[in-house]
This record gives C-alpha cells, structure tokens and sequence, in this order.
C-alpha cells in the first residue's frame, strides 16, 4: 500500500511539485502518462518509426487538458507524446491509449469492441469495465484512486504492461500478481 502511494506522488511530481495538493484529474492524468511509459506497443501500433504515441480521451475534456499539462514535453521512450479528443468509437484510428470516461462511460463497451483487439491500451472508470474488454480500470480504494487490470485484454493486444506497473494493481486479472 505504502508503495502504490509513493509511486503515485512519483507519478505527480514528474510535472507538478505541491503534489499532496494534486486533483483527481491530475493524479489520473499522471497515471495515463505513466501508463504510456511503462507499456510495450507492437511495432505496427505506429504508423512510422518516429509517430508520436497518441493519448486519446473521450467523455472527460478537463481530464484532456491535465494529460495534455502532465505530457507537455516528455517522451514514452524515444516517442513524442500527444493527445487527441476521441467522440465517436469510430474517431480511434491512430491512438495507442485510449480513456474512457465521463460522459461516454456508458458507451464503454461499445468503443472497446470498435478497437477489434487492435494494439490500443484502453483505460476506463466504469464498473465492470474489465469484464466488459478494457485493460484497465481506475477505482477508489481506501479513499485513494487505484486500478485494476486485466492481462488477458493486454496480452490480446499484444501490449506488455511493465511489471513496475502490474505490481501497483489492485487486481490483476488472468494472471498472478507478479
């Protein structure tokens, strides 16, 4: 417990240095960053070797604008990072990382089938969201904001998930913690 919490305040004092003062959208935003960090896309998630590595956000447009001010300037390997506003299932080619919350929330399911499985890293804050195809889930735990994921979704993607990230899941699913 002690670990996801400071590795949260690493997350937030990458861009931000009042971190005890982080909003929720600003822990999430640093989530996702580190989420693009930590992640492994196949070579064909690209459309070249120097593409940048698309952040696309649905249903949460404050939630944008935090991932945009926690990226400003920083790579995920040799990759530029960028976001892109996503309002239809359909709006998702081109993006590596897609979150799905807010208003589109209901609408959860429907944009992890438009994915098809494609090498696409799908973040919500839905309930079940795991069950129904996501990779991985924010949820509140012992008031602090946690996440679940699921290894069957990610490997099906041909995704791997750093176990620096997999050890700080709440839960993991279709695998052992490691």
């Amino acid at each position: 417990m002690r670990i996801a919490f400071v590795f949260v305040l690493l997350f937030v004092a990458a861009y931000r240095s009042d971190a005890q003062n982080a909003t929720t959208g600003e822990v999430k935003a640093a989530f996702l960053y580190n989420f693009a960090r930590f992640t492994e896309w196949p070579d064909d998630a690209f459309a070249s070797d120097s593409a940048a590595l698309v952040i696309g956000v649905t249903g949460d447009e404050i939630l944008r604008r935090n991932v945009d001010n926690v990226i400003r300037g920083k790579f995920a390997g040799i990759r530029t990072l960028r976001t892109q506003q996503v309002k239809d299932p359909n709006d998702s080619a081109g993006i590596q990382m897609l979150y799905i919350g807010g208003t589109s929330a209901s609408r959860a399911e429907e944009f992890v089938q438009a994915l098809n499985g494609g090498p696409v890293l799908t973040v919500g804050e839905v309930d079940r969201f795991v069950e129904k195809g996501g990779m991985i889930n924010f949820l509140i735990a012992d008031n602090r904001i946690r996440f679940e994921i699921s290894m069957d979704a990610t490997e099906r993607s041909r995704l791997k998930v750093s176990s620096r990230v997999l050890t700080l899941a709440k839960t993991l699913y279709g695998a052992s913690k490691p």
